[in-house]
């Protein structure tokens, strides 16, 4: 369903108005609502009353339960027809009633081309419902120069940004990028640029995130010319384009747009106009402020099932491998598998199996490295020994995976077949459960996480070693997390107290869900 807000009147009242027509429309996930302001209001506005007006619905909207999709439209705001609206949606909400919208804002013609139902809604009715608040006049227009010009003045605008699970904060940016010029690059980060952020694994695909841009933009300025650009540093384009004249950032990104210029002053480009957006002071609090975050959105991702699994042939149990790199909350997450009745297999335990003497394992071994690596005493290999020998040399280290890492597989696949009849579900841990290739094992794969600085900090904690040692071991286990989150059904983070980690393993219950459809 579309529905349009079409906007006649703005005083310094709009934002309760606003409030109280947003109330009148019901928010279905499946509704569009757009807001058209009439371009006799919009044609008195400079550039910084526009990006306030823009800021201040977005706000109203963020603040609220407001579930539908809402989109700004941006033609009349620069001065352009209101036509061709009409016949577009489902609905029509106007704030005058029906005399004054017909005599001021109806062409004769098209009196017939209405929607099926319009709602007049008037003004001193929406006043009424705020008697008792207090109404904030109009904020004044931002105090720089730039905010001054008029709507659309500039001529080539850029923005940069992840703009990862698109949010109401990017929706507005891009709202006002819009406004700012005649034409619009965004730049879109991907590879490295990413790795920095919390989460990193989670982020949308490149394409995705352009192609969710592309449709915003499209809808809310369709005569806008504009390109998304994949950008692997800060500047991006903004370092060979001659014809961008102004850049979007917000506070956060204020310093970024120094920077830029500095580096555009150095090759004898013309500085870009810096206009700067408030961010939104709205949703969860981080570090001491209130704000959209698409971490947060991330966060949410976890303990979910946001990858379907590959199909695997039928079988019984339901097997899960459970993957992450060292110090990263495996045990941990196994712990609440096991005392919620799933069968864990631990692999690392079947690879001391597996190097017990006089095994398959045990003879090629010694056979393969010539070093001494048997204890005096025991007979036993001494891993410690073999490890120093192979971290340090990665074909040795692949030699020493193609003795031990299939016979590991058998034993899964042995005590997979010997307690398959007595249990619903199987959990596979394996820190080079991935590496291995052992995914075509199991049905889904978990993958446990935290950020490297975590890692060394539990390491120095348990081993009480130095950072530097902790450091390296870390790096040994060469556990991609930028190769393997791609892989991963759901994945996990142990970051933060354990009953956080704990309710994100309740997903294991949506297992026991898939089994019981499955194979009941």
């Amino acid at each position: 369903m579309k529905v349009l807000l079409y906007l006649t009147q703005l005083q310094s009242t709009v934002r309760p108005r606003l409030e109280a027509l947003l109330s009148r429309i019901a928010s279905p996930a499946s509704c569009t609502v757009y807001l058209q302001v009439h371009s006799d209001v919009a044609k008195q506005w400079n550039l910084g009353r526009a990006f306030q007006f823009v800021r201040d619905v977005y706000e109203i909207v963020g603040s609220s339960n407001f579930k539908s999709n809402f989109r700004i439209l941006t033609d009349s705001l620069k001065g352009m027809s209101d036509s061709g609206w009409m016949g577009n949606v489902d609905s029509l909400i106007v704030d005058c009633d029906p005399n004054e919208f017909s005599e001021r804002f109806l062409p004769a013609d098209q009196s017939a081309s209405l929607p099926p139902w319009v709602t007049y809604v008037k003004p001193a009715s929406l006043i009424s419902q705020f008697s008792n608040l207090r109404v904030t006049e109009a904020k004044p227009a931002l105090d720089t120069s730039w905010a001054r010009q008029e709507v659309g003045l500039f001529r080539h605008a850029a923005i940069g940004g992840t703009f990862d699970h698109l949010h109401v904060g990017h929706e507005m940016l891009l709202t006002c990028a819009a406004l700012a010029a005649s034409k619009l690059t965004i730049g879109v980060s991907y590879g490295e640029l990413l790795y920095g952020k919390f989460l990193f694994g989670l982020v949308e695909p490149l394409d995705l995130r352009v192609c969710n841009i592309n449709h915003f933009l499209s809808t809310i300025a369709p005569d806008l010319s504009f390109t998304c650009v994949p950008i692997a540093d800060l500047y991006g384009p903004t370092l060979h384009d001659e014809t961008m004249d102004c850049l979007i950032v917000s506070e956060e990104t204020f310093e970024g747009g120094q920077m830029i210029n500095l580096k555009r002053a150095d090759k004898g480009m013309t500085r870009l106009e810096l206009l700067t957006i408030d961010l939104l002071n709205i949703g969860s609090e981080v570090d001491g402020q209130v704000k959209i975050s698409s971490t947060l959105k991330r966060v949410e991702m976890l303990g979910r099932l946001f990858k379907i699994p590959k199909s695997r042939p039928t079988s019984n149990p339901y097997i899960i491998g459970l993957t992450g790199g060292i110090a990263s909350g495996k045990s941990k997450i196994c712990e609440y598998l096991k005392s919620w009745g799933a069968h864990v297999i631990n692999c690392d335990a079947l690879g001391h199996k597996a190097y017990q003497p006089y095994t398959t394992v045990y003879n090629d071994i010694l056979s393969a490295f010539d070093e001494d690596i048997v204890d005096a005493d025991t007979g036993q290999i001494n891993r410690q020994a073999l490890g120093a020998i192979v971290f340090k040399d990665e074909n040795k280290r692949q030699i020493l995976n193609r003795i031990v890492w299939p016979r590991i597989a058998e034993m899964v696949v042995e005590e997979i077949r010997r307690v398959g009849q007595n249990n619903r579900i199987v959990v596979v841990e394996a820190a080079v459960l991935l590496e291995a290739g052992w995914e075509s094992l199991v049905h889904e794969v978990w993958l446990t996480y935290v950020p490297e600085g975590e890692a060394v900090k539990r390491v120095m904690d348990r081993t009480k070693c130095t950072q530097k040692e902790a450091l390296r071991r870390v790096h040994a286990s060469r556990f991609s997390n930028e190769d393997n989150f791609g892989c991963a059904n759901v994945v996990f983070c142990s970051l933060w107290e354990p009953e956080t980690t704990r309710a994100q393993v309740d997903c294991f219950k949506s297992a026991q869900r898939i089994f019981d459809a499955t194979f009941l």
